[in-house]
């Protein structure tokens, strides 16, 4: 069993955690580039059956839904910064919606087999991630 203590941990190191955690989350996103970018690349000449019937293309309905989910997460950001308390779990709970931004583009690619459909959904995901950054200076 790890030691515990009752000492307040140092402003300095609760913000070194965040800074990692918060990279970590970034890392992530462009991971999901790199994933994205294995899963759709086109398939050898020798690995396509012959007369195997072609997938359907995915409804653009999909993205414009996808895109207003991203929408909610994003405008939930504020509400739960502005509500959750200790101010480190409404940094984490923001965090995560942002890359659930990127996480639904990261579907769309998959689905439609295309990188243009990722790229709008983890830009924004990493501007806000990048936004919500923790500094020394926060409630």
């Amino acid at each position: 069993m790890a030691h515990e203590t009752n000492e307040p941990t140092a402003p300095s190191d609760v913000l070194l955690v965040l800074r990692i955690v918060h990279a970590g989350v970034a890392a992530t996103i462009l991971a999901y580039w790199g994933l994205l970018a294995l899963v759709i690349r086109p398939l050898p000449a020798d690995a396509v059956v012959a007369g195997a019937p072609r997938r359907a293309d995915p409804s653009e309905s999909l993205t414009w839904i996808f895109a207003a989910l991203a929408a909610v997460a994003l405008l939930a950001i504020p509400i739960v910064r502005g509500r959750l308390r200790p101010f480190r779990a409404a940094m984490l709970s923001s965090w995560a919606l942002a890359d659930a931004v990127a996480v639904l583009g990261l579907v769309l690619g998959i689905v439609h087999r295309d990188m243009a459909h990722f790229l709008p959904f983890a830009g924004l995901g990493l501007a806000v991630l990048l936004l919500l950054a923790p500094r020394r200076r926060q409630p």
